[in-house]
């Protein structure tokens, strides 16, 4: 898994590099952005359904800070009730810039919890660790933005994988949509948000 990942990233930054370079001539001037709040609809692989919430801020040219939090929920039968959450703060820095591509690393911390909730019992079981990622973000044209990620999290003593892809579609030069597929473990989702730029 970990080795197609690898494949997957690799392809991601060379596609972007290439369609910089293309549309670099009609775009000299777009960046990628990383100042934003966002909020929209998650959905997990296992059918869990819930929000999501994000925030990007730009500290320097070069540093930036970002968080990501996901609550899941599945109403199963027979009252019986789990939510997952997951949140993400980091410290990122742009390693590279070149024409509308950035490359980046970023690190903090993860937080995952989860809720089971029976009619007689109920369990709880939350730890917080790292997670660490390099990625590149290429705005491709003036409304069109990528994203690609690829690292790893450490919950409960237990290092995994973790992997995003993240397509922005911009309405306007603040608000956007954006369409989002990434993997933690098991916990595989699907984002649809809403982006307000500032």
């Amino acid at each position: 898994m970990f080795i197609m990942k690898q494949l997957l990233a690799s392809s991601a930054l060379a596609s972007m590099v290439l369609f910089s370079n293309v549309a670099l001539a009609q775009n000299a001037d777009e960046k990628p952005n990383y100042d934003f709040i966002g909020a929209g609809y998650a959905h997990e692989s296992s059918y869990n359904d819930g929000y999501l919430l994000e925030f990007e801020k730009s500290l320097t040219d070069r540093f930036f800070i970002s968080a990501d939090y996901r609550s899941l929920e599945n109403d199963g039968e027979g009252n019986v009730d789990l939510n997952n959450k997951l949140l993400f703060a980091d410290v990122g820095y742009k390693v590279l810039q070149y024409n509308m591509l950035d490359v980046y690393a970023k690190a903090g911390v993860a937080n995952y919890k989860s809720e089971l909730t029976m009619p007689q019992n109920s369990f709880d079981n939350d730890d917080t660790g790292w997670h660490a990622a390099i990625g590149a973000r290429a705005r491709i044209t003036s409304w069109f933005e990528v994203d690609f990620n690829i690292g790893m999290a450490d919950v409960f003593d237990n290092t995994q994988d973790t992997m995003r892809i993240t397509t922005r579609f911009y309405a306007t030069d603040r608000l956007s949509v954006a369409l989002q597929a990434d993997s933690f473990d098991a916990f595989d989702t699907l984002g649809l948000s809403v982006r307000y730029s500032f």
